[in-house]
């Protein structure tokens, strides 16, 4: 069993494993960092190619452009917080590319640390994104899929 001063890793309603509170967790603490190895788009692409044709799980966070976290080697606990669409947590990147999960509500000893995903449509259809990644957090306001909103549109001035 994985184990954090803050937290640990037990059986989830949401989905397989889930990090839960060993104790009060204030909001805007710093609980863990996500961990992994880092490496190229590209690699992850590559890694990750036939795994996804077989399931959409993944332990991959990505920094930027160029950079993504892939929990599945070298990761910790992190890995495993699930998503959610009423989150306690949210992920926080430091200018040097660390990423932390911190708390944006108190959360109590025993509930589940939970983030919103907010993945994006990067390629292909929506539609099919949305069903590829549904959402079993089972929020009143659940939006039944991982799946973000869409990024509202960039302003644009007329002059």
């Amino acid at each position: 069993m994985q184990r954090h001063h803050l937290c640990e890793l037990r059986r989830s309603a949401i989905h397989g494993w889930g990090v839960f509170a060993l104790q009060p967790i204030e909001a805007g603490t710093r609980i863990i960092e996500y961990k992994g190895e880092r490496i190229s788009r590209a690699e992850a692409d590559r890694r990750y190619a036939r795994k996804l044709e077989q399931t959409t799980h993944t332990f991959l966070f990505i920094i930027d452009e160029h950079t993504v976290l892939d929990g599945g080697r070298g990761g910790n606990l992190a890995r495993y917080i699930n998503h959610a669409c009423e989150p306690n947590c949210e992920s926080v990147q430091e200018a040097n590319g660390r990423v932390f999960i911190q708390s944006i509500t108190d959360i109590p000893p025993g509930a589940e640390l939970v983030m919103d995903y907010h993945l994006q449509v990067a390629d292909g259809d929506p539609e099919t994104w949305r069903r590829d990644y549904p959402c079993r957090c089972g929020a009143q306001g659940c939006r039944g899929t991982l799946v973000g909103p869409a990024p509202l549109p960039a302003a644009s001035s007329t002059a």
